[in-house]
C-alpha cells in the first residue's frame, strides 16, 4: 500500500490503483466521520471504535456540553453536597459514498453521553474529549484506527502532511482538508497539544487529524482537533483560520484507559498482524468483555428523553440553513473568563491570551464557546 501512495505523489498511479488508494482513504479516514448536534450546537466527531456492546463516537466536550445537566444533591447525613451530572442524549449523523466518494445518504440517529473530559479554561483543562456511544446499531460503519502511543511519540514530527477530516461551518456532510504539523510543543494548562496548519471554519470541532503510516501502511489519528490558534486567525470574526489546536493521541488513549474503554483502540495481537495480507485494513477494534462503567468522577442519571431519531429536536435536512452560523464576534480577554461561563455559546464565543477559541458552531446563528490559552 505503501507504494501505492508514493506513485500517487508521483502522479503515476493507474485506475486499479487509484481505485486501491481511494478504498483505503474511504474506509480510514471518510467513513469515520460523523457530524454532532445538540440542541444549540453543531460540531463534528468520528467513530473511535465498536464492540458487541454498540458503536462510540469521540468529539469535543464543548460540543456537547449543553446537554451535560450538573445538580448540586444535598447529603444532610455527612452534611455535604456533590454534583450530578444529567445526560440528554444527542444527535449523530453519519454518512455513505459511493465509489467515486460522491454522498449517497445521510444516517441520523441518538447518542448517550458516556464520558467526558472537560474543556475548562486556560487553568483547568482537563482534554475537552466526550465518548458517545450510538443507541441503535448503524450497519457498514469503520472505524478510525488510533495511533499506539510508542509509535506518536517515536514517528510524528513537525511538518508531518495530515488530513483533517470534519463538518466545518456546519456543513452538510464531512470535508477532508489537508495541511501540516506545525508545532510539538504547544500546551494549555499542563496539557500538550498538536499545533496543526489546516485551514478550517466553525464546526470543525472534534475532527479528526490523521497522518498516513508508512510502517502500516494505513491513516492513523494523531489528534483530535480542539480549538483556533489566534496566531492563524483571517479575520478578526473568527471566520477563516489556519492553525489549529488538537489533544494528541497519547491523551486521547489515557481517557479511554481512565474511564475504562481503552478496548476500543486496543491494538491487534502480532498473531493477527501475522496473519494480514500487505495492505490488508484492519477490522474496527472489537471486545467480547461487557462495556466498563461510566468514568466519571460525578453520579450520572439518565435522561427520561424519549429517544428520537433527532432527540435534539432539531430537523437536519429542513432546518440547515437554520444551523449555519453567523460571523463569530470576539470577546475581550482581560477578565480572563473562562469557557464554563459561555455555555451555549450565545455570548459569541471568547479569545484567549493568544487568540484561541473553541471550533463548534452554534445552531442559533452565534459562534461557539472560546477559550483562554496560557501559552
Amino acid at each position: 500500500m505503501h507504494s501505492i501512495r508514493a506513485a500517487a505523489v508521483a502522479g503515476g498511479l493507474d485506475s486499479s490503483a487509484a481505485a486501491a488508494l481511494w478504498d483505503l482513504r474511504r474506509t480510514n479516514m471518510i467513513l469515520p466521520a460523523a457530524r454532532v448536534l445538540t440542541s444549540d450546537k453543531i460540531g463534528s466527531g468520528f467513530v473511535i471504535g465498536s464492540t458487541e456492546n454498540g458503536t462510540f463516537i469521540l468529539t469535543n466536550h464543548h460540543v456537547i456540553k449543553s446537554h451535560i445537566q450538573q445538580t448540586d444533591i444535598w447529603n444532610p447525613v455527612e452534611q455535604s453536597s456533590k454534583k450530578v451530572d444529567r445526560f440528554l442524549p444527542v444527535s449523530v449523523e453519519l454518512f455513505r459514498y459511493d465509489e467515486r466518494g460522491r454522498h449517497t445518504q445521510t444516517i441520523t440517529t441518538s447518542a448517550e453521553i458516556v464520558s467526558y473530559s472537560q474543556f475548562g479554561d486556560q487553568w483547568d483543562f482537563q482534554g475537552d474529549m466526550a465518548l458517545l456511544k450510538l443507541k441503535a446499531p448503524v450497519d457498514d460503519l469503520a472505524g478510525a484506527n488510533l495511533i499506539a502511543e510508542e509509535d506518536f511519540l517515536s514517528e510524528v514530527r513537525l511538518l508531518d502532511e495530515v488530513v483533517m477530516v470534519g463538518c466545518p461551518d456546519g456543513s452538510a456532510m464531512p470535508m477532508p482538508l489537508t495541511g501540516h504539523v506545525a508545532s510539538m510543543t504547544e500546551e494549555r494548562a499542563g496539557v500538550g497539544l498538536l499545533l496543526s496548519q489546516l485551514f478550517g471554519n466553525l464546526g470543525s470541532s472534534g475532527s479528526a487529524v490523521y497522518r498516513y503510516s508508512v510502517d502500516r501502511g494505513v491513516y492513523e489519528v494523531i489528534a483530535i482537533h480542539s480549538m483556533t490558534d489566534g496566531r492563524g486567525s483571517l479575520t478578526d470574526k473568527g471566520h477563516g483560520n489556519f492553525l489549529r489546536l488538537a489533544i494528541p493521541a497519547p491523551s486521547i488513549l489515557d481517557f479511554l484507559n481512565r474511564i475504562g474503554y481503552g478496548h476500543l483502540v486496543a491494538p491487534e495481537s502480532p498473531a493477527d498482524c501475522d496473519d494480514k495480507a500487505e495492505g490488508e485494513l484492519p477490522p474496527s477494534a472489537k471486545a467480547d468483555d461487557e462495556a466498563a462503567p461510566i468514568g466519571n468522577s460525578s453520579e450520572h442519571i439518565a435522561s427520561n428523553q424519549t429517544d428520537t431519531t433527532d432527540p435534539s429536536g432539531v430537523d437536519a435536512s429542513d432546518d440547515a440553513d437554520d444551523k449555519k452560523s453567523s460571523e463569530k464576534d470576539v470577546d475581550s480577554d482581560e477578565d480572563g473568563a473562562d469557557d464554563d461561563k459561555h455555555a451555549g455559546g450565545s455570548d459569541g464565543g471568547n479569545r484567549g491570551t493568544d487568540g484561541s477559541s473553541s471550533d463548534d458552531t452554534d445552531t442559533d446563528g452565534g459562534s461557539g464557546d472560546g477559550g483562554n490559552s496560557d501559552k
